[in-house]
C-alpha cells in the first residue's frame, strides 16, 4: 500500500464521518426549522438546507472521488513503507486543514444565513436579539487557519520541528 492509497482510504472514510454527522444534526435543524415557521408563518427552508448541503457535498465528493484528491494533496508517489516520516507528518496537517475546511465552510453558511435571517423584516417582527457578529468573525478566522494549514502544510510542519528544538 503506497501514501495514494492510504491517503483516499482515509479521504472515503472521512465521508463516511460527515454523512453520520449530518444525520447526528437532523433533528436539531428540523426543530429550529419547524419553530421558525410557527414564528413567522413564513417557511426558511434554504436556511437549514445550504448549511446541511455542504457537508452533504463533500461527502459524495469524498466517497466518490477519493484518489482524485489524494492525487492533489500527495505531491509524489512513494511506498508507504519507504515514506519519510516527514512526508506522512505534512499530509497529516492537510487532512488537519482539511477537516477544519469542511467546519469552517458549513460554519460560515450557517452563521451567514442566520445573519441574514436577522436582518431581515420577519427577523425583525419576532423581536430576535441583533445578530452575534462575533461567531461570523470566529469562522471566518478558523477558515483562515484551516487553509494556512492546507494550503502551507509544509511551513506548518517546519515551524513545528523548529518548536521541538
Amino acid at each position: 500500500m503506497n501514501l495514494r492509497d492510504l491517503l483516499a482510504l482515509a479521504i472515503k472514510v472521512a465521508g463516511l464521518v460527515l454523512i453520520v454527522l449530518l444525520l447526528s444534526k437532523l433533528p436539531e435543524y428540523l426543530k429550529g426549522y419547524l419553530v421558525l415557521e410557527k414564528m413567522t408563518g413564513e417557511s426558511g427552508l434554504w436556511v437549514y438546507l445550504v448549511p446541511l448541503m455542504i457537508p452533504l457535498s463533500l461527502a459524495v465528493l469524498f466517497l466518490t472521488f477519493p484518489y482524485s484528491i489524494s492525487d492533489r494533496l500527495v505531491t509524489r508517489k512513494t511506498s508507504f513503507s519507504s515514506a519519510k516520516l516527514r512526508d506522512v507528518e505534512v499530509l497529516a496537517i492537510r487532512l488537519l486543514g482539511l477537516i477544519l475546511l469542511y467546519f469552517a465552510i458549513s460554519d460560515l453558511a450557517y452563521h451567514m444565513s442566520s445573519l441574514m435571517l436577522t436582518n431581515s423584516d420577519a427577523g425583525q417582527e419576532m423581536g430576535v436579539v441583533p445578530y452575534d457578529l462575533s461567531y461570523l468573525v470566529a469562522t471566518v478566522v478558523e477558515m483562515v487557519f484551516s487553509l494556512v494549514l492546507l494550503l502551507g502544510a509544509k511551513s506548518v510542519q517546519a515551524l513545528l520541528h523548529r518548536l521541538e528544538r
